[in-house]
This record gives C-alpha cells, sequence and structure tokens, in this order.
C-alpha cells in the first residue's frame, strides 16, 4: 500500500471526502428522520426490533461526529500546508475566510430562530436563543435545555448548536498550527481527549443526561482532536487503498459505532451508562470517524 501527495499542483481535494461527507449528512438525516422506540406508533413491533430501531437511530448520531472530525482534519491539513509553504500562518485571514463562509447563513438560521419564537410568544425561548447570537447554544443545550415553544416543538434555530461547536474550535485551532510543531500539537490534541474524558468521567459519576454530554463542547472536541491527529499521522500524503480495502474501512468504522451504541449504551435514553462506559464509548466514536478520512 503505498503513498502519494494529494495532488500536483499543490491544491489539497480529495473527491473521495465528498463521499465521506455525504455519509455523514446520510447519517444525520436519518437519525432525525427514524423515531425512537418510545414512538406510539410503534407499538406493536417485538421488543428485540423496538431496541434494535433504537441502536440504528444512535449510530445514525454520530454521523455529525464525522462531520466534525473531518472538519477538524481538512482545517488543520490546509493551516499545515499554509505553514509549509509561506512559513507561517495568516490568522486574520483564517477568520476572515470563516467569517465570509459561515456567518452569514448562521446568523440567518438564528434570525429565523427568533422569528419562530416571536410568532410563538415565549419569552423563556427568545431568551434561551440569545445564546446562540454568540456561539454558544451548545452549552445553552447542555447546561440548561434546548430552546423549545411552549407546546415542546424544537426550534427550528436549535441544529446550529453544533456551528458553535466548530467556532469554538477554530478559536485556537489557527494558534496551536502557527506556534506548535507537529509533536506539540499531537500533545495538544492528546490533552483534549484527556480533558474530555474527564467530563464523561464527571458525568459519568453524576449520572448526567445525554442531552447534557451529547451537546457538551469539551465532549465533542474529542472528534476534533481525532481529525487533527489523523492529519498529523498522514503527513499530507494519502494511502492508495482498493476498493475492497475501503469497503473494510468503513465497515471498522461502523463497528466501532455499533460497539458504542449497542454495547456501551453512549447514546443512552434513561438510565446513564456509567463513567467508564461513557470513556470507552466516545472514544469509539471519535477513533471510528478516523479510518474514514483515509
Amino acid at each position: 500500500m503505498t503513498a502519494t501527495p494529494a495532488s500536483a499542483n499543490g491544491r489539497y481535494y480529495r473527491p473521495e471526502l465528498d463521499v465521506v461527507r455525504f455519509l455523514a449528512f446520510l447519517l444525520v438525516f436519518l437519525h432525525h428522520a427514524l423515531p425512537w422506540s418510545s414512538n406510539p406508533n410503534l407499538i406493536s413491533f417485538s421488543r428485540s426490533a423496538l431496541a434494535l430501531t433504537d441502536v440504528v437511530r444512535s449510530i445514525c448520531s454520530f454521523g455529525l461526529s464525522l462531520f466534525f472530525t473531518l472538519s477538524a482534519f481538512l482545517i488543520c491539513e490546509l493551516l499545515l500546508r499554509e505553514r509549509e509553504t509561506s512559513g507561517t500562518v495568516n490568522i486574520k485571514q483564517f477568520y476572515i475566510r470563516r467569517i465570509l463562509r459561515i456567518w452569514p447563513l448562521y446568523y440567518l438560521g438564528v434570525g429565523l430562530g427568533f422569528l419562530f419564537a416571536f410568532l410563538h410568544r415565549d419569552p423563556s425561548e427568545t431568551h434561551a436563543l440569545l445564546s446562540f447570537l454568540f456561539f454558544m447554544g451548545a452549552w445553552q443545550i447542555s447546561l440548561h435545555s434546548i430552546p423549545s415553544a411552549a407546546d415542546g416543538i424544537a426550534n427550528p434555530a436549535v441544529p446550529l448548536w453544533s456551528i458553535s461547536v466548530e467556532e469554538q474550535f477554530y478559536l485556537f485551532v489557527p494558534w496551536v498550527v502557527k506556534y506548535l510543531s507537529r509533536k506539540g500539537i499531537a500533545a495538544v490534541c492528546i490533552l483534549i481527549v484527556l480533558v474530555s474524558s474527564c467530563c464523561l468521567a464527571y458525568f459519568g459519576v453524576t449520572s448526567a443526561e445525554d442531552r447534557q454530554i451529547w451537546f457538551n463542547t469539551f465532549v465533542q472536541f474529542e472528534c476534533f482532536a481525532a481529525g487533527i491527529l489523523m492529519c498529523i499521522m498522514l503527513r499530507g500524503r494519502l494511502p492508495r487503498l482498493a476498493l475492497w480495502q475501503r469497503a473494510l474501512v468503513f465497515t471498522f468504522a461502523f463497528g466501532c459505532w455499533f460497539v458504542a451504541a449497542y454495547l456501551l449504551h453512549v447514546r443512552f435514553l434513561r438510565t446513564n451508562p456509567g463513567a467508564s462506559f461513557l470513556i470507552c464509548g466516545y472514544l469509539m466514536v471519535s477513533f471510528g470517524g478516523c479510518p474514514t478520512h483515509s
């Protein structure tokens, strides 16, 4: 299995990553489209079928984890290439590009969320959305609740919590790549994984809800750390894999997610599985997202 540069002209484009993006999108879509076993429309199904439905839905939620891992992988690769080409990282230009690419659509979505809250005449919903203006939506949901109307309908701005996590990631990643060596960057990633594991241990001991865990920025940063570590390991060179090898890689990834969802219960419905299950489970989620980039 040989390795080659990503491209001859210095640009970093990998068409196979478009497949990964589509897979991540499809998984997230299915997660929201599939019902939980508690849905009254599934009352006629057997208990084993209902349990399988919950597992599949949980696995599909890891599509977002795949998005985070892919984002960190690409951002780190682009920043490292810029540093190797120019000798530094232009942090100002990095933020300008991110702002122009993300903020217009993001704030349009937040505006629609405020309109939704206004039509429902629910001050508590409007107050909850204020955090989204400052890319703190994930913390709002994790520490408090999901912004929703009095009738329980979730605000349409809620999915933007994942953008807030990415924006918090952008606060430090260009500085880390600019000033640290590859070993230093890897050390920061390992530190992030340790912090995430400590948070998960705390959530396990305190029997926290799934909402408090899944929407926590420090927990999700583990996926970003995994993507950066993957980038550091490949060093800008890509392994050439045959079709059957790629199929094996994706099978391995789904195997990791199956273990996390079915055996370790990281996306639990009622009972917190405990610290060790959460730590190992989220490691499996992050680990499962890495091989799909090769």
